[in-house]
């Protein structure tokens, strides 16, 4: 991204400019129009209970999400805690 005529990658820029670190392992979400690059931190990020996702998943992205909803409940809470963490 181009700040005050600077180079920033993301994390960088929330670093210096925000004093937060961002976590690695996150992706940052494409928001707004699609003619505009606006990518926000997951940090940031709240998703609402009744959000709509009209895209289709890939084969990857559904096999994971076939695996996550057939993991046993309490399996699953805990590994979200610990992502969390």
């Amino acid at each position: 991204m181009d700040d005050d005529n600077k180079k920033w990658t993301i994390s960088k820029y929330y670093k210096d400019k925000r004093n937060v670190t961002l976590r690695s392992d996150l992706p940052c979400l494409w928001v707004g129009a699609r003619d505009r690059q606006v990518r926000v931190p997951s940090e940031f990020c709240q998703i609402s209970p009744d959000q709509v996702f009209k895209k289709k998943f890939n084969e990857n992205q559904t096999r994971k999400m076939v695996q996550q909803a057939t993991t046993n409940t309490t399996k699953r809470r805990q590994d979200i805690e610990e992502a969390y963490r």
